[in-house]
């Protein structure tokens, strides 16, 4: 996946989102990138927005995910998708159309916010499904076969990812079984003479709940390593390395928020349970 860079603006967006709806864009422009959109939308007001922008060799992030930007309002929410329950990813121009490789980091983006978010596979929707507006365009021909198409690779593509992960762990073979280290056989050589046969396992249980892209958001020294072709996955880092240095892998919206909203969220909240015991006991009395 390609790298994630924040450039994050201070206009265009309003406080609050609830994820549950991930819509794609088409910024409908002949060539433009995600950098010089990013640039646009942080210089001032301009009414519109996204969360994300993606071409061929970058994703920008100019909103944050839980706050609400300005990419499907046209549609008022008459079709229960709308800027305060949703995420906008922008697909920028190449010769006037999406080229593969933007998909491409599209898709890979929109598995990662899904995971993190929960978000299902029918609710990664088009601007189109918001509003009837015809975005992003590019994918509309014969019936919208070319966007049937991405959202099939969405999926499928993260099964062939899948296959690409490690097979062995030196580290966790040697830590497990302790006659192996001591008589200094390659563990590997030895695994596939003998080990196997005698059910040695080659490598660390997955933990319950963990997830490839959380695991990515919570150790971005890791996500910058698969970034640079040295791990083919974050799963390929935690069967070597992350299982023995108890890495986190689990990740929640509270964790993209800052300290100072959380504890305003949390005051608030106590506020108004303060008001609705000062109601009961008034209806009591």
């Amino acid at each position: 996946m390609v790298s994630i860079i924040k450039q994050i603006s201070n206009y265009n967006y309003e406080d609050g989102n609830n994820v549950q709806y991930i819509v794609c864009h088409f910024t409908g422009n002949s060539n433009d990138s995600a950098q010089g959109n990013a640039n646009y939308f942080n210089a001032c007001d301009r009414e519109a927005s996204a969360h994300y922008f993606v071409d061929d060799n970058v994703i920008y992030q100019v909103v944050e995910d839980f706050n609400a930007s300005w990419h499907c309002g046209d549609g008022n929410g008459a079709y229960g998708i709308s800027n305060y329950n949703s995420i906008g990813i922008e697909m920028c121009g190449t010769n006037g159309d999406i080229s593969e490789k933007t998909a491409k980091n599209a898709r890979d983006l929109i598995r990662l916010l899904m995971n993190k978010y929960g978000v299902p596979i029918d609710r990664v929707v088009r601007h189109y499904d918001a509003s009837r507006k015809n975005c992003p365009s590019p994918f509309s021909c014969n019936n919208w076969t070319r966007w049937a198409d991405f959202k099939d690779k969405i999926v499928n593509e993260v099964e062939e990812e899948e296959m690409k992960i490690r097979a062995f762990s030196r580290t966790w073979y040697l830590s497990q079984y302790q006659d192996v280290a001591k008589n200094g056989i390659d563990p590997y050589q030895h695994y596939l003479a003998y080990g196997k046969k005698e059910g040695r396992q080659p490598l660390p249980p997955i933990p319950t709940g963990y997830t490839d892209s959380g695991y990515l958001i919570c150790n971005p020294d890791v996500a910058a390593a698969v970034n640079k072709g040295i791990f083919v996955s974050g799963l390929d880092h935690y069967y070597e390395f992350g299982w023995r240095e108890g890495r986190k892998f689990t990740y929640s919206l509270v964790d993209a928020m800052p300290q100072s909203e959380i504890d305003t969220k949390v005051k608030a909240m106590v506020e108004q349970l303060k008001k609705q015991v000062n109601d009961i006991e008034n209806l009591v009395k």
